[in-house]
């Protein structure tokens, strides 16, 4: 897991699969390509986006996840796995962390 922060706040990347791959440090650039993105957004929309991460992480997952969280997810197993022949080996999740 990696912590990444932006405009003051602070999220978890998980990663799974990467370390049966033995390719940490592909999850170390996938998470870095998350908080690259997070941190070109607004700050205005990167706290709407924390509240609405902490509103469903709160009510257990249930119900509409943000979209933006697949959006990241995919920025950075793209970036993750950009040489690999099976990507699909991977995912990326990310989560409010404060």
């Amino acid at each position: 897991m990696a912590m990444i922060h932006a405009h003051g706040f602070v999220f978890n990347v998980e990663g799974h699969g990467f370390v049966k791959a033995n390719a940490e440090a592909d999850l170390d650039t996938g998470a870095e390509a998350i908080e690259a993105a997070l941190s070109e957004m607004d700050e205005a929309d990167v706290k709407a986006f924390a509240a609405e991460m902490m509103a469903w992480q709160d009510a257990q997952c249930e119900g509409e996840r943000p979209a933006l969280a697949d959006t990241l997810e995919n920025i950075g197993h793209k970036a993750a796995t950009v040489h690999w022949h099976r990507p699909g080996a991977v995912h990326l999740s990310i989560s409010f962390a404060q």
